[in-house]
């Protein structure tokens, strides 16, 4: 039997920070408020000689190296899972006992600043509830995410209208007994929209510590934000996949860490993400999850691509989970929860199993 992972609180969470080491942690001033630093998927068309660039930099060293890594212990790892609004009725939530934190997706920003709800039924709500209390998980609620975002520069931009924002945000989080709210604006145009996100990043990020409850921002490698969006957020939920090509290779996920590392993330705030999903080499549309790969085809666990599908099979989950927890990372990150394999070739309990390994 797999041991049972140990959840933390919010307040529990932020006061662990305290006792890492400088090499791979924020002062203690900041500290003493804030995290381990949550969702994105990395932008589809990330060019390979962007990739091949990355390749040179020292930045190898400077992440994960012998020299610098905190291996971190399990109970510190988060396993952060997404679960979107069509999954949940269908979903065994057995699978929770092998996460930290569960994120619903998602609900969206309207024009005046106000939450379209109707992907929140009160009954799913009230499941979600349950099921943190049952699994002793963190419960998020997602906002925005691909398909979902084209309100968010409406918001974002004018002052009354954010600060509406802001204070439904806040308002749903309390009301609803979630720990944290994790931003996904997919994705910012230009300038003026980058700021203007980066000044609800700060202001949602101000009121929800007030309350000590948590924020994560969802963002691709490539995607550029303001220092002070960066330093505002609790956790950075890195989607490392939807590269081009073999869309989530183990060199792609090194290659996003170091990259948003680089604009501003601590590693200590990011979870890596991992597909629980094949996509397509050629035609990329073309998508499975990772159960209907592992019922269909049978792969052995050490591969990762079948036919024109590329996906993460067991062994490059496992090392990803080696990768995070080596260079210090908050912990990994899944998209989704609902694409898992129920039997005994769950990806979860690849996870799971490399995070408790001794």
């Amino acid at each position: 039997m797999m041991t049972q992972t140990t959840h933390v609180n919010a307040a529990d969470l932020r006061n662990a920070h305290r006792s890492k080491s400088d090499d791979t942690r924020e002062s203690a001033d900041r500290l003493a408020r804030r995290m381990c630093r949550f969702v994105l998927m990395i932008v589809c068309g990330v060019s390979l000689p962007a990739c091949e660039e990355l390749n040179d930099q020292p930045a190898a060293r400077e992440i994960g190296s012998p020299a610098t890594s905190s291996r971190v212990a399990p109970e510190s790892f988060c396993v952060v899972g997404y679960l979107p609004d069509y999954r949940v009725r269908s979903f065994d939530p057995r699978s929770l006992q092998f996460v930290t934190d569960l994120v619903y997706f998602s609900i969206e920003p309207t024009d005046d600043g106000q939450l379209d709800l109707k992907r929140a039924a009160p009954e799913v709500l009230a499941r979600l509830r349950e099921w943190k209390v049952e699994y002793g998980i963190r419960l998020w609620i997602a906002i925005g995410g691909w398909g979902r975002s084209e309100r968010f520069a409406a918001v974002c931009l004018e002052n009354e209208r954010r600060s509406k924002f802001v204070d439904s945000l806040v308002r749903f989080c309390l009301e609803g007994d979630f720990d944290g709210i994790d931003l996904d604006w997919e994705f910012p145009d230009d300038a003026a929209q980058r700021r203007a996100y980066a000044d609800l990043i700060v202001e949602l990020g101000q009121r929800l510590d007030a309350h000590e409850r948590l924020l994560s921002i969802a963002v691709a490698s490539a995607q550029a934000l303001p220092s002070r969006a960066w330093s505002a957020a609790d956790r950075v939920n890195l989607m490392a996949y939807d590269g081009p090509s073999r869309h989530s290779t183990f060199e792609f996920a090194q290659q996003a860490v170091r990259r948003v590392v680089r604009r501003g993330a601590k590693p200590s705030q990011v979870a890596l993400g991992i597909p629980f999903y094949g996509r397509g080499v050629e035609n990329r549309t073309l998508t499975m999850t990772w159960s209907e790969i592992s019922d269909q085809f049978h792969p052995p666990l050490q591969d990762d691509r079948i036919d024109d599908i590329y996906y993460n099979g067991p062994a490059t989950v496992r090392r990803k989970v080696r990768f995070a927890r080596g260079a210090g990372l908050a912990g990994v990150m899944i998209w989704e929860l609902g694409q898992d394999a129920a039997d005994a070739t769950s990806l979860l309990r690849a996870v799971h199993g490399e995070v408790w390994l001794p």
